[in-house]
């Protein structure tokens, strides 16, 4: 793509047109990943229940000052919806609020750990 917009004169510099090494290692990863990647329900509960992807994910929050408290309406729902589908039914409009609430999120990320504890307890 870079070489057609350089030859349509779009591009000023040599990054522009030609990709480093960098962009090319990751188009071949992706390539080769192709088929091979979760659903985005499977990496969002990874992001819930992984301690290692949940802390990454509060810390960027804290570092940017991106948390926003989630609506009350959005957090009843967000309850219910967990309570009747899990979480991998939580609608995308309450997935975002979600992520965007750090307090919101650490609660769910410890609610689904301690059941998950609980269940590897009862089948002990």
């Amino acid at each position: 793509m870079g070489r057609a917009l350089n030859r349509a004169g779009l591009l000023l510099t040599v990054q522009e047109s030609v990709p480093c090494d960098v962009i090319r290692y990751h188009r071949l990863a992706l390539d080769r990943m192709e088929g091979k990647l979760a659903s985005t329900d499977e990496l969002f509960e990874r992001f819930i229940s992984e301690p290692s992807l949940h802390a990454l994910h509060q810390r960027i929050q804290l570092a940017s000052d991106a948390s926003v408290t989630m609506h009350p309406d959005d957090a009843s729902e967000l309850r219910h919806v967990i309570d009747v589908g899990g979480v991998r039914s939580i609608p995308q409009s309450l997935r975002r609020a979600l992520l965007l609430d750090y307090e919101a999120f650490r609660e769910l990320h410890l609610d689904v750990v301690q059941q998950w504890q609980l269940q590897a307890a009862d089948h002990e």
